[in-house]
């Protein structure tokens, strides 16, 4: 087996080998790799949750402090030579989990982690890895079956605290989120920003806000802030590139005879010709004009200004349909009360919107949304959505230090989709509590499995039960009594970390959104499934040259 060297390799002569470690080496390998980075993760779960302190690449800066198994396992980029690649898996299984539902990162850790140590005893003792596997994975269709039956919607903005509060630990964040959904809707989009002040701070723009600015800086009309205004402007949307005035002076004709005063123009890119047009008749003409360059992104930008169409009551005019701009009549143009653009930013507020149409739009980016698994689809659309529902939100989290203020943004982040998540697909028990009452849904006594797959389905409903062990183990507390009450209980009964007491989840407010509950599972067993099955391990020949080749 070779190792495909690149120039850089070959320009310090590194060799054209490689080391290879078969089974069971292999896989114990493998799992002490995964098992380093899943300790560092494991005191992260909880609402109780200790803190990883990770020193920065110039010593003389202070540490950072996280509580959020994500970021923890980003920082750490490399383990020694036989552990790197159990502890990337590791890494990776986090990192995708945050990448799906922004939560749940520690506990598909710990899931995978537990999962991975009960299938590495089975084996140990003779079981087939890939019997055990089948047992697992049939397993889990019955847990995540289970996970769905014990789902239930959001009640009220009393949740969404809650929520917010066990994702992100902050009660100031879980408050500000809870009242901006209160005030905007379920639909509503919040982007987290930083911010220079020590505190919270909130903008709640009129209107649809879009990424994209005015085409020249002439255009402004309000020196002071740098904005260019329109007010009871016709709009003209189209994504073609407005190559020549010719292109633009009948519509601004058209629009002068039907009485208008103002014309925004937004297009895909505007040349200085039609720009000169434009400005020359803001200075002589009765007209006045605005410029905006359209959003970038393909069919991105192209669905944005299908939605400013709905808005407005206009029609977005392709510029691949062969339809010439300059033949636009003032009935395709949209109307709203005032736009305003800066060089990043421009909003359409109060637009003549056709309800039809919006409503098409919103249908047609909720279906998008259901299926999206790039997170910059999904931010897209749902800044999309935002903007058609009018409820779009920038919270900004401000902190004393640099590193406070990294601590302190990802937990508004992980609030912020935690709510997303759970207004989509509902809540379950919080606290691991829907996860244990998964474990006994397992069915583990099937006359027609074989012993390795009832040791597999074993090893599964295990491996369920660690979440609450950590929480538990987390507060301070000795989770064995804990989790014999859960399991004994009819799966209301739970452990309130931040009280040390065992309490009625729905009572107390202690809640999980499924997506999150069900993602993590996924993730974790898929995790420990591909170690548990793995065979061999081939280290490159290069990473040899640095490190002591002995485990």
């Amino acid at each position: 087996m070779h190792y495909q060297m690149s120039e850089k390799d070959k320009h310090f002569g590194v060799e054209d080998r490689a080391r290879l470690a078969l089974s069971p080496r292999a896989r114990i390998l493998l799992k002490r790799g995964f098992d380093t980075i899943g300790d560092a993760l494991r005191p992260t779960l909880g609402p109780t949750a200790r803190t990883v302190l990770i020193e920065q690449m110039f010593r003389t800066d202070p540490p950072e402090m996280f509580d959020d198994a994500a970021t923890v396992a980003r920082r750490i980029v490399e383990l020694p030579l036989y552990l790197n690649a159990g502890g990337m898996l590791m890494r990776h299984l986090v990192w995708r989990v945050l990448d799906r539902v922004g939560d749940g990162t520690a506990t598909a850790a710990v899931i995978a982690q537990a999962l991975l140590r009960e299938s590495t005893k089975a084996i140990a003792s003779g079981a087939n890895p890939a019997i055990l596997r089948r047992g697992i994975e049939s397993g889990l269709e019955a847990v995540v079956e289970a996970i769905d039956r014990q789902a239930t919607p959001i009640a009220g903005v009393e949740d969404v605290r809650r929520i917010a509060l066990a994702a992100g630990h902050d009660q100031e964040i879980a408050d500000t989120v809870a009242a901006i959904h209160e005030k905007l809707g379920p639909d509503v989009v919040i982007s987290v920003r930083e911010w220079a002040a020590n505190e919270l701070s909130l903008e709640v723009p009129d209107g649809s806000k879009w990424e994209a600015g005015f085409a020249s800086s002439e255009f402004i009309t309000d020196q002071p802030r740098n904005l260019a205004w329109s007010e009871n402007p016709y709009v003209l949307l189209t994504d073609a590139f407005l190559e020549r005035a010719e292109q633009v002076i009948p519509v601004m004709q058209r629009v002068v005879a039907a009485g208008g005063r103002e014309l925004v123009v937004i297009a895909g890119k505007i040349s200085d010709s039609a720009l000169a047009a434009m400005l020359v008749n803001n200075r002589n003409g009765m007209l006045h004009t605005l410029g905006i360059v359209a959003p970038v992104g393909g069919e991105h930008r192209i669905g944005i200004l299908e939605d400013l169409a709905a808005q407005t009551g206009g029609r977005f005019i392709v510029a691949d349909s062969g339809e010439k701009i300059e033949n636009a009549r003032v009935s395709d143009l949209g109307r709203c009360r005032l736009v305003w653009a800066s060089r990043d930013f421009f909003s359409v507020i109060d637009g003549d919107e056709n309800t039809e149409a919006v409503e098409t739009q919103i249908r047609a980016i909720r279906a998008k949304l259901e299926t999206a698994e790039i997170a910059l689809e999904r931010e897209q659309l749902r800044q999309r959505l935002g903007n058609l529902t009018g409820g779009v939100a920038h919270l900004g989290v401000g902190a004393a230090t640099k590193t406070e203020m990294v601590e302190r943004k990802s937990r508004a982040e992980r609030a912020v989709k935690a709510v997303e998540a759970a207004l989509q697909d509902g809540v379950v028990p919080g606290g691991g509590i829907a996860l244990v009452n998964c474990a006994r849904a397992v069915p583990i006594d099937d006359p027609s499995l074989s012993l390795d797959e009832r040791l597999g389905r074993q090893a599964l409903a295990r491996a369920l039960e660690e979440p609450l062990r950590a929480i538990v183990e987390n507060a301070g507390a000795e989770a064995e009594p804990v989790v014999h009450l859960v399991k004994s209980d009819s799966g209301r009964t739970g452990y309130d970390a931040r009280r040390g007491e065992v309490v009625d989840v729905y009572a107390a407010g202690i809640l999980d959104p499924v997506n999150v509950v069900r993602t993590a599972v996924r993730s974790g067993v898929s995790a420990a499934v591909m170690i548990m099955v793995s065979e061999a391990l081939v280290i490159p020949k290069y990473r040899l040259l640095h490190v002591d080749p002995k485990p």
